[in-house]
């Protein structure tokens, strides 16, 4: 089986910045814990988890370097310069692997380098074209940066947070146990964006972009989030271990579920 940790770097320099992406992180072994730690239930050695995008799966104009931890709109040959910061075609990418299910919070965040905010941070199934931003198709969401809407399988958001772009640090939350949706905005929780998901099988972490030299560095976990997701995690914990107390079971069981909820 593949390791679930980012790939090790073998034929280029580790201290040559230019391939870094802000959020990479050399060390494996750090990784792996802070990963297990992030996500203690998910069977890690059957499971794999998101470490990087996909560079097989984007629009096909777009570039994913840095490790694969980098996205960005490359500018287009021909590109007039007064037009460089205008809304483009959208690209968009996805994560190598799906939000594992029993992580019971998932969450992401995204750096961003560089956006005039025309740009989507979500989640999206895999059969979702990336010619799109995030939210605009069915099992498709996004939170954009230019109006701050939030958006589900329609091209008409929603109004949900303030604007974004370059500097600011978006994070992505799936919650797995009560089936919702939520977003960050440099550490701080903006709420729930949406109540009940229809599907939160084979989520795919995704970023869309939408102006020229737009670029943006992922974390999946391989370095310290800025958002304190752990107090979610422990929240969702709680939740489950109400709904094992009011279930109908054998003591002895029900005692063996919840230890492993500790």
């Amino acid at each position: 089986m593949t390791d679930h940790r980012l790939v090790a770097i073998d034929s280029i320099g580790t201290n040559d910045d230019q391939y870094m992406a802000s959020t990479f992180e050399a060390d494996l072994d750090l990784i792996d814990r802070r990963l297990k730690r992030l996500y203690p239930y998910v069977d890690f050695e059957a499971t794999q988890v998101p470490t990087h995008w996909n560079k097989d799966d984007k629009c096909t104009f777009m570039r994913v370097s840095h490790l694969n931890l980098r996205f960005m709109y490359p500018e287009k040959p021909g590109t007039p310069a007064n037009d460089r910061k205008n809304k483009m075609e959208p690209g968009a990418v996805r994560a190598n692997h799906p939000c594992p299910l029993f992580a019971g919070v998932y969450y992401f965040e995204v750096h961003i380098k560089e956006s005039d905010g025309y740009m989507g941070v979500g989640l999206c199934q895999k059969n979702v074209k990336m010619n799109r931003l995030p939210g605009w198709d069915a099992l498709s969401y996004g939170y954009h940066g230019d109006d701050g809407n939030f958006f589900s399988a329609s091209g008409q958001g929603v109004a949900y947070g303030p604007t974004f772009g370059k500097g600011d640090v978006i994070g992505c939350g799936l919650n797995l146990v009560r089936k919702n949706v939520f977003f960050t905005k440099n550490g701080e929780n903006l709420g729930t964006a949406m109540d009940i998901i229809d599907a939160v099988d084979e989520l795919y972490p995704t970023v869309g972009l939408q102006t020229t030299n737009a670029m943006v560095d992922v974390n999946f976990g391989q370095m310290p989030f800025l958002y304190d997701i752990y107090k979610d995690i422990q929240s969702v914990r709680e939740t489950v271990k109400a709904r094992v107390n009011e279930m109908h079971m054998p003591s002895a069981k029900k005692k063996n579920w919840l230890n492993g909820l500790r």
